[in-house]
């Protein structure tokens, strides 16, 4: 696996260009008319590379816990009985957290935390949860959530 570059392993700068690839923005597979680029454009163009509060122009006065239907929900369905929800952020919430986390300060305590607790962590199990880019396929990929356990 010398060919992946783990997310906890890229610079601020790197993860956020990682986070606002479209691709990253939302996961699930969505039929090809469906081009969230344009979203994730408008959320980029407007917060730029501040936080919503410091965007006088949006005048945010609420928490987004105070918002509701905020958010983007499409409905997907596996028979003509059963839909599920999927929610989509909203681009300037996305971008928000984006900027948020990936702050200089902010991303280097991120990784500083990650790394406490795999110290903490037994060696034989390893957790394969996080989001990399194939250097050789140049794409990003996101593995599900899988617990390994070494051999004893």
């Amino acid at each position: 696996m010398e060919s992946i570059i783990l997310i906890t392993e890229m610079n601020h700068v790197k993860a956020k260009e990682f986070f606002l690839k479209p691709q990253n923005y939302f996961s699930k597979g969505l039929p090809s008319y469906f081009d969230l680029r344009y979203l994730l454009k408008v959320g980029i163009e407007t917060l730029d590379n501040k936080e919503l509060e410091e965007k006088e122009s949006l005048l945010l006065k609420r928490k987004y816990s105070d918002c509701s239907n905020i958010n983007y929900i499409l409905q997907t369905n596996k028979s003509k009985e059963s839909y599920r929800p999927l929610t989509l952020l909203h681009p300037y919430i996305y971008v928000d957290l984006v900027n948020f986390i990936t702050k200089e300060e902010n991303w280097n305590e991120l990784i500083d935390r990650f790394k406490k607790l795999k110290d903490k962590i037994n060696e034989k199990i390893e957790c394969k949860s996080l989001p990399f880019i194939n250097k050789e396929k140049n794409s990003n990929i996101k593995v599900k959530s899988i617990i390994l356990c070494k051999s004893f």
